[in-house]
């Protein structure tokens, strides 16, 4: 893969103040958690926690998915290491250590690996929620009813979104 289709797998935007949103983009996979899409997106939240501006990230999928959780088509060929290597652990791993609140708006389908992520907040779009527009309600309807979960509330009260 070209280094120029790698930086279009995680595309980011800035829907309001003090709000990044990474909206996951492998759409003919349906957001499949590849090394190269999990590594980008690690990249963009070291990038997003070095930014003053950043208070709080929203992760999204495509309408109608999140994600289809591990890339199965990534382990056929090349096994077990496929999900099990030094590089996916290490982009994991800086997704893990995240301070800031990251939550994770699905909607519609989320698999496998597309439900383990370390966010403060998982959560599914109402059906009200739910314009053709999406991305604008997933912004506000996360502002609206962003709640720490236990975990991650340390993490949540020192950047409020």
């Amino acid at each position: 893969m070209k280094l120029s289709d790698l930086t279009k797998l995680v595309i980011r935007s800035a829907p309001s103040p003090h709000v990044a949103q990474l909206t996951l983009n492998r759409p003919s996979k349906r957001n499949a958690l590849s090394n190269e899409l999990i590594a980008v997106l690690a990249g963009a939240l070291r990038a997003a926690a070095q930014d003053d501006a950043v208070r709080c990230v929203v992760i999204c999928g495509d309408e109608g998915f999140f994600s289809a959780g591990a890339d199965i088509k990534e382990m056929q060929q090349r096994g077990f290491e496929a999900i099990d290597n030094r590089a996916r652990r290490s982009a994991w791993k800086d997704i893990s250590d995240f301070t800031k609140p990251l939550i994770a708006a699905v909607d519609g389908i989320c698999y496998g690996g597309g439900m383990n992520w370390p966010c403060s907040l998982i959560s599914p779009l109402p059906a009200r929620a739910r314009p053709s527009d999406n991305r604008k309600s997933t912004l506000e309807f996360c502002r609206a009813t962003a709640q720490p979960s236990v975990s991650r509330a340390s993490r949540a009260s020192r950047s409020p979104c």
